[in-house]
């Protein structure tokens, strides 16, 4: 059973309902997304003076039996979000934090809850917008959708459209990043640094910064081509709540050989002392990162963007999601949120040309890894 809900009765039905079922009031003519001959037309009933509004009706699943589909707008009373079980909702603009929790209860009884929501965030940092991207959740996850994953849209529409959008919504409306804080860690248009992938040629040096924690791990990879003092980002590792050696195996997985430099974040710098041995004593070839200079670390990536002295494989998607939301709060201060993949970069961008190897050189080189203290430089 599942809820779709907009702002009101008349989005709703002109968006949500006429994309999954077709124009409103000649639903069994076609053209939504859900085929007729699933939809159960006996069964729909609509909102009295909804304007044909769907309260519910029965669309006929895979397994043979039957799903209820029905709306809801954030503009009813309260009471009509309440009483139901579901097993999930699609909702569409931003919701009111209120009806999204309503939502989020109604899915108690279901064994796999689902709930969708899809907007952009022209209102900035509201508070489903700061839930999501401010508190880290294994049960969430954004997924971006800019208009370059949209191929319908022409280059000729998409430049038409920027040119008549205020220059500080031009990326709100192309990428969907909200407009949160005081402005942009690095403002620096992704034209400028993301390209095609392509085969890494052999004699180029590479290393990877590390950033390290329970919540996230984080590992950004680069090669450097030292004709040019250019660093190629090729490859990421982001994810949470998983153990050292799981780690440690799918960083090894993308070359052993590989050097790396970073820290792991935690409030006990003993304790992050630890966790990072008990990484190099799992088989990476870490060296702790300089702690000092954070701003430094930052310009420097900030001028290689700008320059052209950094470029971003295409493919690096949570790399690139992380950049749209890494920000500036309204003290001035580096929001410390969502910027693991971020740290990992300005470690490897800080140091990495000093630790840079290429294949042939490791395998000359290479020797056990000796316990390192923390902080010490090699």
């Amino acid at each position: 059973k599942w809820w779709f809900a907009g702002e009101s009765m008349k989005t709703t039905r002109q968006n949500q309902q006429r994309f999954l079922f077709g124009d409103v009031g000649v639903e069994q003519a076609g053209g939504g997304l859900i085929p007729t001959d699933r939809i159960d037309f006996d069964s729909l009933r609509r909102w009295p003076g909804g304007g044909g509004l769907i309260d519910s009706v029965r669309v006929k699943h895979v397994s043979g039996g039957y799903s209820t589909v029905g709306a809801r707008t954030y503009k009813q009373d309260f009471i009509d979000w309440e009483g139901e079980n579901l097993d999930g909702g699609w909702m569409d603009e931003p919701p009111p934090i209120k009806h999204y929790q309503a939502l989020v209860t109604r899915t108690r009884g279901s064994e796999h809850p689902c709930i969708m929501l899809t907007h952009t965030p022209k209102k900035g940092a509201t508070e489903i917008v700061v839930l999501f991207t401010a508190e880290q959740s294994n049960s969430r996850a954004i997924i971006n959708c800019t208009w370059d994953d949209v191929p319908h849209l022409t280059e000729k529409w998409k430049r038409d459209a920027l040119a008549n959008v205020p220059s500080y919504m031009r990326d709100t409306v192309s990428k969907g990043i909200p407009t949160i804080g005081i402005g942009a860690v690095y403002p620096i248009p992704e034209e400028m640094f993301k390209i095609d992938p392509f085969k890494i040629p052999d004699h180029w040096p590479r290393a990877f910064g590390f950033d390290g924690g329970w919540h996230n791990t984080a590992a950004t990879w680069g090669a450097f081509d030292r004709d040019s003092a250019t660093w190629y980002l090729y490859d990421e590792h982001k994810a949470g709540e998983l153990l050292i050696p799981v780690h440690a195996a799918a960083i090894k997985s993308r070359g052993a050989w590989i050097p790396g430099v970073g820290d792991v974040r935690l409030s006990n710098i003993k304790d992050g002392e630890e966790l990072l041995e008990e990484y190099i004593e799992n088989g990476l070839p870490i060296i702790p990162a300089y702690k000092q200079g954070k701003e430094a670390r930052v310009e420097k990536v900030r001028q290689g963007l700008m320059t052209g002295k950094i470029k971003v494989f295409s493919t690096m998607r949570k790399w690139l999601e992380e950049y749209r939301m890494y920000h500036y709060d309204d003290n001035g201060l580096i929001k410390k949120q969502n910027d693991h993949l971020m740290d990992a970069t300005q470690h490897l961008i800080d140091e990495g040309p000093r630790i840079a190897k290429t294949i042939q050189q490791a395998s000359v080189a290479r020797k056990p890894i000796r316990s390192i203290k923390f902080g010490e430089r090699m």
